[in-house]
């Protein structure tokens, strides 16, 4: 009987050994079907209700050289990424699509509409023409061809959200613009990020923020201090408490990695879960239950 009690106990430990990932655990996104060379693989941005993500890598080691690039979804999984054909050979990136997926915002080198050649990344926008995108067209109201803008992303209310960089990279301004469908709103400051700022900031920087849909959890991208210098990125988060955020902690679920990038982090359309890139190299997803109050 003994024998059996014990042979018993090693079988439900073996067991639960064995068990298969739960859904905290993070895991390659797309079956894997986005991963690059190292140091080629960068921000992503979901449309058409999820079924189709847009993201841009390098193309030319050493240079600012990017594409934009697609991968779509149907009842099989995730077909092969394909370039995103916007007229011409240039260096684009930051791909962001509107909520009702008929405008694509992104940042690009390409020549000014005047010809005299782009002296940073400016924001362009391309309107959906049946299953391609229309000529670009270039975003005066929102761009000043001496600066860097980039990172366009949607908010959940509409507006667009991106970063405008100084000619000497000491400054940055994150700026949003209301969005009717068909023209954007002059750009307004955005204190998106503006509460972790300072959070620690003799520990540890934010370098950016993500809210999940909902407005109740937040992402942070967030580089802790290592003898006197900023470590790779690590994904945090808070959740909305009233009037105001839980402390920072880091995402468990294997998200973070004691010496590889993980950042870029984004939502799905619904919520439920979290991407982001780590080194440069492929996407991993994990429940948003990996951050759940506590």
């Amino acid at each position: 009987m003994r024998s059996l009690i014990f042979a018993a106990a090693a079988t439900v430990a073996a067991c639960a050994h064995a068990a298969p990932p739960q859904p905290f655990d993070a895991r390659p996104f797309a079956g894997d079907g986005l991963r690059t060379e190292p140091d080629t693989l960068f921000r992503g941005s979901f449309a058409e209700d999820g079924d189709a993500f847009y993201f841009f890598r390098k193309v030319t080691p050493g240079e600012e050289d990017y594409q934009i690039f697609v991968a779509r979804r149907d009842g099989e999984g995730w077909g092969a990424a394909r370039r995103v054909d916007l007229g011409g050979d240039h260096s684009d990136l930051y791909p962001a699509v509107s909520p009702d997926g008929g405008t694509l915002v992104f940042s690009s080198y390409r020549p000014l509409p005047d010809g005299t050649p782009a002296e940073n990344a400016n924001l362009w926008m391309a309107r959906r023409s049946g299953d391609s995108w229309g000529a670009p067209e270039h975003l005066d109201a929102l761009s000043r061809p001496e600066r860097y803008d980039a990172g366009p992303r949607f908010l959940a209310d509409g507006r667009l959200l991106f970063g405008s960089t100084a000619p000497d990279w000491r400054s940055n301004e994150r700026l949003a613009a209301a969005f009717d469908g068909r023209n954007f709103s002059k750009a307004q400051l955005e204190p998106i990020a503006e509460r972790w700022e300072s959070w620690r900031a003799d520990e540890a920087h934010v370098w950016d923020v993500v809210l999940s849909p909902d407005g109740d959890l937040a992402l942070l991208d967030v580089s802790e201090l290592v003898d006197g210098r900023r470590g790779p990125t690590d994904q945090w988060y808070a959740w909305r408490d009233g009037d105001g955020w839980t402390e920072p902690r880091p995402l468990q679920g294997g998200v973070n990695t004691p010496d590889a990038y993980e950042n870029f982090a984004l939502f799905s359309p619904d919520g439920r879960t979290i991407l982001f890139d780590r080194g440069f190299e492929t996407y991993f997803e994990v429940s948003t239950a990996v951050a759940a109050p506590r």
